[in-house]
């Protein structure tokens, strides 16, 4: 087991997580954030069907910073009730998990 964690969200534009990316590896809140465009999305909210295209961003941060992470992305996402979900790392590439830890220090 790491430190690492991964904080799944979703975006409704590309620049939208583009700026969130952007903002949360300036706030060392994560050490890099990958964004996958236009990924098919298939819910229910407020009782109502919905297919939609979103931005799924993928955070890289440390455990230390995922609560810092979490309370900023929500306090300014645009979705209401954003998805936001930590996935723990359990293994990788030693060298670039500590690059994580030394980008979020």
């Amino acid at each position: 087991m790491t430190d690492i964690v991964l904080i799944y969200s979703t975006f409704p534009s590309v620049e939208e997580a583009r700026s969130m990316a952007e903002d949360v590896v300036e706030r060392r809140l994560a050490a890099c954030a990958n964004i996958f465009p236009g990924v098919e999305s298939v819910y229910e909210y407020n009782n109502e069907f919905a297919n939609t295209s979103e931005n799924v961003v993928i955070f890289k941060t440390t455990k230390t910073k995922q609560e810092q992470a979490i309370s900023h992305i929500k306090e300014f996402h645009p979705y209401e009730e954003p998805a936001l979900m930590v996935v723990p790392v359990t293994g990788g590439d030693t060298a670039y998990l500590n690059w994580i830890t030394r980008q979020t220090a």
